[in-house]
């Protein structure tokens, strides 16, 4: 039987080459399959590093996954994860929410140039990518 790593990385091929047939309604059975995984986290966590792969290597699917993104609800929420990440990077190297940043509306992140720079530095290009392509990002 394969180990764990195996499992993971089986099924991250997997759910890459899905997300590149550009097809919704393959979600489900994806999802479905993903369950072998037992535990949900293993489940998000894949598949938001095959999101990460598209978006390094996939723009076009990356565009649509994210045009598509509430068919991997509740797996993979990416609008709460993608603010729950920006809170991490940025409360972790002690920058203030409702000070040096805030959410307003459902798109739009206002930022000091500090933070605004805090966070391009902490994130990874897909981070990055991910964030510019579901917020607009806004000087305050």
């Amino acid at each position: 039987m394969p180990s764990q790593p195996e499992h993971l990385d089986a099924a991250l091929v997997v759910t890459i080459s899905v997300f590149k047939t550009h097809t919704s309604q393959a979600f489900k059975p994806l999802k479905a399959f993903l369950s072998f995984l037992e535990n949900p986290k293993d489940i998000e966590q894949t598949l938001l590093h095959a999101l990460y792969d598209c978006a390094l290597h996939a723009d076009i699917t990356f565009n649509w996954i994210l045009q598509n993104r509430t068919a991997l609800k509740p797996e993979l929420d990416l609008d709460r994860l993608t603010r729950q990440l920006i809170l991490n990077k940025l409360t972790g190297q002690g920058l203030a929410l409702g000070q040096d940043f805030r959410f307003e509306l459902k798109t739009q992140l206002w930022l000091t140039p500090k933070a605004q720079t805090s966070l391009l530095n902490a994130c990874t290009t897909a981070e990055s990518k991910l964030i510019s392509t579901l917020l607009t990002l806004k000087a305050s």
